[in-house]
């Protein structure tokens, strides 16, 4: 699968997404694939 985000990109945005470490709650398996597949517009 072709990534949407770039290494860049998501350096900045993983650290503003919960579920990482340090947080409560559950952790996503994948938060780079999730926020991939809502940022792809449905077909």
């Amino acid at each position: 699968m072709e990534q949407m985000l770039t290494d860049v990109q998501w350096a900045r945005l993983a650290p503003l997404l919960l579920g990482g470490e340090g947080t409560s709650g559950g952790r996503g398996r994948d938060n780079c694939q999730f926020v991939e597949a809502a940022l792809c517009p449905a077909t």
